[in-house]
Formats: C-alpha cells, sequence, structure tokens
C-alpha cells in the first residue's frame, strides 16, 4: 500500500467519527423535540375539557359567571285552567268575540296573593288572518288556598252575524297568562279554542262555566272515590296490592214487556223509560229558530210539523206545532199569513217550577234575532179565578215581550211554558183570545185562567 492510500484511510476514517456524534446528537433532538409535540397534543384535549368542565360548574371568569346566572333562572309557576267558555257579546256596533277562563294554582301551597296575573286573548279570525288582542290583569285574593279566579276578555272589532250560524266567522282564541313581572319569554299558553255561541251574556257564560266547573269536580270525585274503594291488598303477600279495578256496575233486571188493551178514546199509557235529553241544553241552542224567522228555519231545525192549524176562526193566524225533543213541543205562529213567525210557544213536560234566570234563558234563546236586546226584570203577579190560582211572570224587553206560567195537559202533567211574541199586545191576553179560537193552542186555557 503507498502512503498516499494510508494517508487516504485515516482521512475517512477521521471524518466517520466525527458524523457519528453529530447525527447522535440530531437523533437525540428529533426525538426530544417530537416528544415535546406528542406531549403537547395529548395535553390540549384534557386543558380543553378541563375547560368545558370548570365552566359548567362555574368556577372562575367572566364565562363561569354567566352560567351560573344562566343556572339559577327560575321559571314562573304555571296556572291550572280548569274550565273555559266561549260566546259572542252585542252591543250597539255589532257581535264581539268573547271568552270567560277560569284559572287556578297549580299548588296550596304557592302564595300568589301579591302577584299580579296577566292574561291575554288573541282572538284570530283564521279567513282573513285578522288578530285581535285583549289584555285583562287579575289575582289571587285568598293565600293558600284552592280559590278560582276569572278572566273576561273581549275582541275589539265587531262582527255581524246572520242567522245561519254556518256562515258566521271562524275565530280561534289563544289565551295566556304570565304571573308576576316576568319576561313575555315566560308567558304559559293556557289553550288555543274556537269561538263557539256557548252563551248570550256574561251573567250566562258564568253560570255555564260554573255548571262546567261543577260537573268536573264531581267526576274526579267519584273517580277518586271508586279508586280507593277497589284498591285492597292482598292478603299473604306483603307489600303487594292488588290492581285498581273499578266495582263492577250494577245492571238493573230488565222487566219483560206486556201489553194492556186500552179503551178507544182512553189516553195511551206513558212509556217506562227515561228522556236522557236535557230540555234546557235543546232550548239554549244557538241555531234555534225564534221570532221573525221563517217557517223554513223552524222545519229544519224541527223536521216535519206534528200538527197545523189553518183553518181556524181567526183567518189571520196561522199555527204550526213542531217536536224534537220528548220534553218540548214548539208551537209557532204567524199573523197575517207572511210565514214569519211572531210568536214562539216552548211547552215542556217538567215537574218544577222555572226560576226567573231559566225563564229568562229560554226566552232570550226563542227570541232568535232579538236574543242580544237586554231584558227587563220578571213581574209576577197572582190572579183567582174559577179554575184556581194563576201566577203569571212577565219579562219584556225593546223588541218583545215574554211571559211564564204553568199548565196543564191532557193526563194532567204539569207544563211550563214560556211565550215571547213581537205584537204590541199584552201576550196573555193574546194567547187567551188564540186558545179558544184554536184547537191545539187549547190547552193553554187552564193555565191563563179561562177553563
Amino acid at each position: 500500500m503507498t502512503p498516499m492510500t494510508k494517508y487516504h484511510r485515516q482521512a475517512r476514517r477521521s471524518a466517520k467519527s466525527s458524523v457519528r456524534p453529530l447525527a447522535l446528537f440530531l437523533t437525540l433532538a428529533a426525538t426530544v423535540s417530537g416528544s415535546s409535540a406528542l406531549l403537547g397534543c395529548a395535553s390540549m384535549p384534557a386543558l380543553a375539557q378541563k375547560h368545558v368542565y370548570i365552566a359548567d360548574n362555574g368556577d372562575g371568569g367572566d364565562d363561569s359567571n354567566g352560567a351560573q346566572s344562566g343556572g339559577t333562572h327560575k321559571a314562573p309557576p304555571q296556572l291550572e285552567c280548569p274550565g273555559v267558555v266561549t260566546y259572542w257579546m252585542h252591543d250597539a256596533t255589532g257581535y264581539h268575540p268573547c271568552i270567560i277562563v277560569a284559572l287556578e294554582a297549580p299548588d296550596i301551597k304557592l302564595d300568589l296573593t301579591n302577584q299580579p296575573i296577566n292574561v291575554q286573548a288573541q282572538f284570530r279570525m283564521l279567513s282573513t288572518g285578522i288578530l285581535l288582542k285583549a289584555n285583562k290583569i287579575v289575582g289571587f285574593s285568598v293565600p293558600n288556598s284552592k280559590e278560582t279566579i276569572y278572566a273576561t276578555l273581549y275582541g275589539k272589532r265587531p262582527f255581524e252575524l246572520g242567522i245561519n250560524p254556518d256562515d258566521w266567522p271562524v275565530i280561534e282564541c289563544k289565551v295566556l297568562a304570565k304571573v308576576g313581572d316576568v319576561s313575555n319569554d315566560d308567558a304559559q299558553t293556557i289553550g288555543i279554542y274556537r269561538v263557539r255561541n256557548e252563551a248570550w251574556s256574561d251573567e250566562d257564560a258564568l253560570g255555564q262555566l260554573n255548571w262546567k266547573l261543577g260537573q268536573s269536580k264531581r267526576k274526579k270525585r267519584d273517580q277518586k272515590s271508586g279508586l280507593a274503594s277497589s284498591s285492597t291488598n292482598v292478603s299473604g303477600n306483603s307489600g303487594y296490592s292488588a290492581p285498581s279495578v273499578a266495582p263492577p256496575r250494577k245492571v238493573a233486571e230488565e222487566k219483560p214487556l206486556v201489553a194492556v188493551a186500552a179503551a178507544l178514546g182512553a189516553p195511551l199509557p206513558k212509556p217506562a223509560t227515561v228522556l236522557s235529553q236535557n230540555y234546557e241544553q235543546f232550548l239554549l241552542k244557538a241555531s234555534l229558530p225564534g221570532l221573525g224567522d221563517d217557517f223554513y228555519q223552524f222545519e229544519k231545525a224541527f223536521g216535519q210539523p206534528l200538527n197545523t192549524d189553518v183553518d181556524n176562526r181567526d183567518k189571520d193566524w196561522v199555527w204550526v206545532a213542531y217536536r224534537k225533543n220528548p220534553k218540548v213541543t214548539i208551537f209557532a205562529g204567524s199573523k197575517g199569513k207572511t210565514n214569519k213567525v211572531d210568536v214562539v210557544i216552548a211547552s215542556i213536560d217538567t215537574d218544577s217550577n222555572l226560576s226567573d234566570s231559566q225563564f229568562g234563558n229560554i226566552a232570550r234563546a226563542l227570541s232568535s234575532k232579538f236574543k242580544a236586546e237586554k231584558m227587563g226584570a220578571p213581574e209576577h203577579s197572582v190572579s183567582y179565578t174559577p179554575a184556581g190560582r194563576i201566577e203569571l211572570a212577565n219579562m219584556p224587553a225593546q223588541s218583545y215581550r215574554a211571559t211564564y206560567f204553568t199548565t196543564v195537559n191532557a193526563d194532567d202533567n204539569k207544563l211550563a211554558i214560556v211565550a215571547v211574541s213581537r205584537q204590541p199586545r199584552a201576550l196573555s191576553e193574546l194567547l187567551r183570545e188564540e186558545g179558544q179560537r184554536t184547537e191545539i193552542l187549547r190547552f193553554l186555557l187552564k193555565g191563563l185562567g179561562s177553563q
């Protein structure tokens, strides 16, 4: 080997020895930097998770304070609505949609006596989208009790209502309520209701609502008593109770039908069935025809006539009898043969006398187009006749007059008579004259002291 070659080998060996420490250093540096990077990447989710956890628990910083304030927000108490009645109220401008709402506190331990309750009704006409709002502030007056308060709200815009209820505007009412001084976001939606003609006045609406509340409470009480009586523990199995089962209903034993022969001309015996249809609900329907309506409306509501009298001695009157309810017979009279009814008589088969409020409600229902008119207080009078003691109740309105008395039919069953007339003369005198001239009205005479 030449000295030149040996020199070159020594130079190459020294170069390798100098490069190896440098590579080792670079490798260690890369390893350290990679570990740091990996460590940094691994710690980022942990830090993020820790930050979220702290924020959720409300520890430290402005964000935590905001989370804490949002977490302590307390929603206002939700009211209970046990009943609602919708109706139309009439004034000089027309008919206004109305609603009366019953509200109760959710818990008797919650004292809301110092909290104003803002109730809002939003009447919306579905065909046009017109929105009418009405507000009223009510409040509880008795602390820590199951008190029921009422809110009556009226739509400001008047509407014209025709004879046919099917042509009336379709209006929905959304009822909202806020307890205390809270934002609109905390308002409670009580419900959305269709405006129907369940009453004709504020007093009538309140009476209908109280009747609904009484029926609801009675139903709940009956259900509770039924469940309490049917839940019994099974003997021998501690901690186990039998499922609640309503007690079996007792079915009355049906009696066999027996054919009875009756003499010719004798009244037929009454059927031994219970009349389930309530005469007040029948007479207080919104679609009930009355004064000023054509005989066509009466046939549409009651069907074909039960009887007619056009050949009476009073050639100026036409009388028609209708019956759709087994307890009620309607007599409609038209003077001058115009086919427009001037007198309506409701003969009600009932064992009890009508109260003044019942008399007024039925008379108002029979007046049809004049239902919105305010009626005066009933005036009672008593007279003594050969037929016995006669008591009449008269109630005037602006365009018509009403009278009430009792009589009996051919079977000596008691009848309550409510009559309305748009004729200017005294109604009792008119009925007495027409009873003497018209065969189908002759049963009225005994109650008027003329037989």
